[in-house]
């Protein structure tokens, strides 16, 4: 659109295979010409039909979507007892049987606060430091699929997965 290379800051990143919704991202517009409102249309109908963008708004100078970014949520969806359809199978766990919301809440209850997740990443994660504040941890349910969703100031790199397959094997009656 810009016929020239324009640097994009994204809020984060995603882990292979997971779905990102609600991911910001910000650039510096050198053509002043276009109104701020005209960049949803005009980058959509650029994209590839699997990224849209669905609205866009001015920034002061120096806003950077991935360090002004106060925290993400990650959501993990399990299937309990049920075949996934086809097309969200990519998306969820399916796990035979629906475990009690009452354990798992209960072992998610000791992940808030600020803790070193260094046993939940994977060996190739090249943080500083592991250590991460959470805000909340907790499952909840929705029709036949079970919602693992994190709230945190950032994550490790694999993180989520292997704390709901903890959860679900020690005591959530896992698969």
């Amino acid at each position: 659109m810009h016929k020239t290379a324009v640097p994009l800051a994204g809020s984060g990143r995603t882990d292979s295979g997971v779905h990102a919704a609600g991911q910001v991202a910000n650039f510096h517009s050198p053509i002043d010409s276009i109104p701020v409102a005209n960049y949803v249309s005009a980058l959509n109908n650029l994209l590839p039909r699997d990224i849209r963008i669905h609205a866009a708004k001015e920034f002061a100078d120096g806003f950077h979507a991935r360090f002004d970014a106060v925290s993400r949520t990650y959501r993990y969806v399990i299937c309990c007892g049920a075949t996934p359809f086809a097309y969200e199978a990519p998306y969820v766990w399916a796990i035979r049987r629906y475990p009690s919301l009452a354990v798992l809440n209960s072992m998610s209850a000791c992940l808030q606060g600020e803790l070193d997740f260094t046993t939940f990443t994977a060996a190739g994660d090249l943080s500083r430091s592991k250590s991460r504040y959470i805000e909340h941890a907790v499952f909840y349910p929705d029709g036949n699929k079970l919602v693992f969703e994190i709230r945190a100031n950032a994550l490790l790199w694999n993180m989520v997965p292997p704390m709901v397959g903890s959860r679900l094997h020690s005591g959530g009656q896992g698969p």
